[in-house]
């Protein structure tokens, strides 16, 4: 896949997004391939879609995708994985479902851990060692929408701030105002409610779903004012946490003498494998 290729003084594309492709790991669903927002059929003929957006949306087609690429894991605030049939071209989705850092699906559920939560104008933020990392759960069938365009319902108020100050006085942008169905404005939004959410006090780096439980894995929210960037180097331990993928409550919790490398963990075979970041490989299994 190469180009398309604009000449300097012809056409050129919106000035928000550049049509080209970006090397990803590839993903199947429905018959195709894809590469972040590239379709292809199984002999890699590509498929032609229309750009809807002046930020670059594109219908695609229903497949796990991530805005940056599916192996970076710098949770850079502006970037996010989704699984939807629309690629973005917005850089928010905090309100949407369906969407976060990192996801898990199955044949009726997604699974999504959501670190920034809450936003400042076009910023979306998070505070450590505050609420935590949210960890919650949406049906297959909740697409993010964009208020104001055809089709779109009332959104669903589920996070905190989810109106924010526009820095300009006392000024208040609220979820439904008009202004969100813009570009580069709220970005996505839910009009149906998650199934279950939980605030969970682990930054949560690699999931996976075995039978009708959800295991994480990473290193506790705690922040040390004399020590700050501890739990982040992986300095104040790690754990694996059981939970359940019908209602979200937690099960069991496991110590681990290493956090696990970003998206470490997988099932096979009854059993847990998880990459941990000193090296080391550990399986586990029920007693």
């Amino acid at each position: 896949m190469e180009g398309p290729h604009r000449a300097i003084d012809g056409e050129r594309d919106v000035a928000f997004f550049i049509l080209g492709a970006n090397s990803d790991v590839l993903v199947s669903e429905g018959g195709f391939l894809y590469m972040r927002q590239k379709k292809m059929t199984p002999d890699l003929k590509e498929i032609e879609v229309d750009v809807l957006s002046s930020k670059g949306a594109q219908d695609v087609g229903l497949h796990v995708f991530s805005t940056s690429g599916l192996l970076d894991g710098s949770w850079y605030n502006r970037t996010f994985w989704m699984y939807s049939k629309r690629w973005p071209g917005f850089q928010l989705a905090n309100q949407a479902p369906k969407t976060g850092q990192l996801l898990v699906v199955d044949d009726e559920k997604t699974y999504a851990v959501r670190v920034f939560y809450r936003r400042n104008v076009h910023s979306p933020m998070f505070f450590p060692g505050k609420k935590g990392y949210l960890l919650f759960a949406d049906l297959n069938t909740n697409e993010p929408q964009i208020v104001g365009e055809q089709g779109s319902r009332a959104p669903v108020e589920w996070l905190p701030q989810s109106d924010y100050p526009r820095g300009r006085g006392t000024e208040v942008r609220e979820l439904e105002s008009e202004a969100f169905g813009l570009d580069k404005m709220i970005g996505y939004t839910r009009a149906e409610p998650p199934i279950w959410t939980q605030w969970l006090p682990v930054r949560t780096r690699a999931m996976v779903k075995a039978g009708d439980t959800l295991f994480v894995a990473g290193t506790p929210d705690v922040l040390d004012p004399k020590d700050p960037y501890a739990a982040f180097e992986a300095r104040k331990g790690a754990k694996l946490v059981a939970v359940s993928a019908e209602d979200g409550k937690t099960l069991s919790e496991t110590p681990l003498e290493s956090p696990p490398v970003f998206d470490g963990l997988i099932a096979a075979g009854s059993r847990l494998f998880a990459s941990l970041q000193d090296g080391s490989l550990v399986c586990l299994a029920g007693k």
